[in-house]
């Protein structure tokens, strides 16, 4: 084993490691449509257009599922941080990655890995009752945007 990708990555992630082994030049495809971007930095769709070939009806059941899911995940956070149950906080924060990651919140990948970290190992209270807060909120503002994108 030469190398490693790790979850989620999108299929530029994984030609650009074949060909550093391969010896092979990645050619520049077209840049993705800016189309998913929003002005705002709470969302990029870019990726999510790019992985479904622009299909806006997989695009918009995309969202309705993220919209339908998160404020539940978002409850979940706030009750587990209650209970002080980091075991479970942990895994619904990791559970979330791939769908913050399909949906472009880009700000929240490292802010979720990190109380993803703490609630596994270092277990500091204080930082991870900063982090989830801040997750939750990132996320309900995300959810506000998305309402008004869709």
């Amino acid at each position: 084993m030469n190398d490693c990708i790790t979850k989620p990555f999108t299929q530029e992630d994984l030609l650009k490691t074949l060909t550093k082994y391969l010896g092979a030049k990645l050619k520049k495809k077209n840049q993705p449509s800016q189309e998913g971007k929003q002005n705002n930095t709470e969302f990029d769709l870019s990726y999510l257009i790019k992985a479904s070939d622009n299909n806006q009806e997989f695009i918009q059941e995309i969202i309705n599922t993220f919209l339908d899911s998160m404020p539940k995940t978002i409850e979940e956070i706030q009750t587990q941080l209650q209970l002080k149950n980091w075991e479970h906080l942990a895994k619904v924060v990791h559970k979330i990655k791939p769908s913050i990651t399909l949906m472009g919140i880009h700000h929240l990948k490292d802010r979720i890995a990190l109380l993803e970290h703490e609630t596994r190992t270092d277990l500091d209270e204080k930082t991870i009752n900063g982090l989830a807060t801040e997750i939750s909120q990132s996320l309900l503002k995300v959810i506000r945007s998305l309402k008004a994108y869709a």
